[in-house]
């Protein structure tokens, strides 16, 4: 209780400041401008009063800055000029008064009250559960204006990580793409944590490659492009274009959802590092599913945007062929699809690699350079992954010289050697892709399933 202390204004190398309901009073101090490491300001739910201060806007590494619930009733100031980082003001219950008509539009997600979530999903009624991973359920919900919703019921939480959960997935919140799942907010009470998004009516890939709708034969070749074509532009925004670059670490058939037209949204981005180790599918810091890891991620933890790559050529491997990511020889065998697909390749033996519920309909040429793209991002070195760019470029076919070159890669030149690894399975020579679900040693993952 009191003013906030100047003196804190010293420690000019402070990331986080969290004050939060701690019954502060008085103005906010000019001397605050000399943190310039500052990511998070959090005062909310105090007694701040006083003018908005405009040398808050020196703080230029500031990232989220959170006032509500302070009755400052001041003028806001017009704008943020030069907090080029800064993704989130809250500013909620606070009197400001203003010019009218100049804020900015309200952003398209929200908080939502537990008590409203329980009331969409009928207090999560196992009638309206979608399906079941590593993070939690995914419940349908419809909302009071009859729109429908997925609610993701993260598991157990800890009131420690409230803020760092807040922000994190507000500033996931912000990322927009039309192959992105967009976010419609989410809660965060007690040990409670819930994700909202809008509902996807066509479910998962996966669900239409090896689950429920697997037999319906809805995904032509036509679509099976397109979903290509637009999983690949979510996930190129999502290591180039978005700020801060996000790497997803956990690309799959089921965090590739389908639209009413069956229009590819990539889901789940940014959440790998918000779920706690021992709360997910992954116990150590490798967080992802056996069958799409890179090696060097899955071996050493490196995780970046090669990584992605890599699992997303596993990904177009699934889509053209229908097989799933491991395929299990024996009790104690298992093969990667990488492994079964490239001498297949290497021989030219295309047609053997197309899904057999296309019965041949499917257009030659595109299914041979999605298998080529395929194998050169799964390539076990990852220097020599191409980009996500570069997958997006190829898989539309803008330059035929670059396709030329894809089909003259080295990888394709002879069938490789294959063998036994310690853990029964079989892997191509230089692969490293398998990882033993029995060892301790090992990072425990999650086999791809459909609830």
């Amino acid at each position: 209780m009191g003013p906030i202390p100047s003196t804190l204004c010293d420690s000019r190398f402070l990331i986080k400041l969290d004050f939060s309901r701690n019954r502060l009073v008085g103005p906010l101090p000019g001397k605050l401008t000399a943190l310039k490491e500052l990511v998070l300001l959090d005062l909310s739910y105090n007694r701040i009063q006083g003018p908005f201060p405009v040398s808050l806007r020196s703080l230029v590494s500031l990232q989220a800055l959170i006032l509500k619930g302070n009755p400052m009733g001041s003028k806001i100031i017009d704008g943020f000029d030069g907090m080029k980082a800064l993704m989130i003001v809250i500013l909620s219950n606070m009197n400001l008064h203003g010019p009218k008509g100049r804020g900015k539009k309200q952003p398209p997600w929200r908080v939502f009250s537990l008590k409203e979530l329980h009331s969409a999903t009928n207090n999560f009624n196992y009638d309206n559960k979608l399906g079941e991973g590593g993070f939690g359920s995914v419940y349908w919900g419809q909302l009071w204006d009859g729109s429908q919703i997925a609610v993701k019921r993260l598991k157990v939480w800890s009131n420690k990580a409230d803020m760092e959960f807040a922000v994190e997935v507000e500033i996931l919140a912000r990322v927009r793409h039309k192959n992105l799942l967009s976010l419609r907010g989410y809660c965060a009470e007690g040990q409670e944590r819930l994700i909202v998004y809008d509902y996807m009516p066509n479910l998962s890939l996966l669900s239409h490659l090896h689950g429920q709708h697997s037999a319906e034969c809805l995904l032509d070749w036509n679509r099976r492009m397109n979903i290509a074509i637009g999983s690949a532009e979510g996930i190129a925004y999502l290591h180039h274009q978005s700020t801060p670059h996000i790497i997803h670490r956990d690309i799959k058939a089921s965090n590739v959802l389908l639209d009413s037209d069956f229009q590819a949204r990539v889901a789940d981005f940014g959440f790998a590092k918000l779920i706690p180790d021992g709360a997910t599918h992954v116990t150590t810091r490798v967080k992802g599913t056996l069958g799409y890891l890179a090696p060097e991620y899955a071996m050493l933890g490196k995780a970046n945007e090669s990584c992605d790559v890599y699992s997303f050529g596993i990904l177009l491997l699934e889509l053209a062929s229908g097989k799933k990511p491991l395929e299990k020889l024996s009790s104690t065998v298992k093969r990667s699809i990488n492994d079964w697909a490239l001498p297949l390749a290497c021989e030219k033996k295309f047609s053997e690699l197309a899904d057999p519920k296309l019965e041949g309909n499917y257009v030659e040429e595109e299914l041979k350079k999605v298998v080529l793209i395929a194998l050169v991002c799964a390539q076990s070195q990852p220097e020599k992954r191409p980009t996500i760019l570069e997958v997006v470029e190829l898989l539309k076919g803008v330059s035929k010289e670059k396709l030329a070159q894809l089909e003259n890669n080295e990888l394709f030149k002879s069938p490789p050697a294959v063998g036994h690894t310690e853990d029964g399975t079989l892997a191509a020579e230089g692969s490293s892709d398998f990882i033993s679900e029995e060892k301790e040693s090992k990072p425990e993952l999650e086999e791809n399933t459909e609830p």
